[in-house]
């Protein structure tokens, strides 16, 4: 997924990390109090920006983030 400023990215972050876009404050925790999330997705590219090259040919390349998952 390619996002263009952090308000696309939050969400998308969360989604990988979590599976939801909305945070639940009434998770499973184990003895220490962390939270036990099983993870729906395999992040393997993780907010990978553009480079030198391609930010001097496209300006708008500067503030885009790619990530991408595959479904576990």
């Amino acid at each position: 997924m390619l996002t263009y400023h952090s308000l696309e990215d939050r969400p998308v972050k969360r989604v990988m990390k979590d599976g939801v876009v909305e945070r639940v404050d009434n998770r499973a925790k184990d003895v220490w109090g962390n939270e036990i999330v099983k993870r729906p997705w395999e992040m393997f590219i993780s907010g990978k920006k553009a480079s030198g090259g391609e930010v001097e040919v496209n300006s708008r390349a500067r503030s885009a983030r790619l990530r991408a998952a595959k479904r576990m």
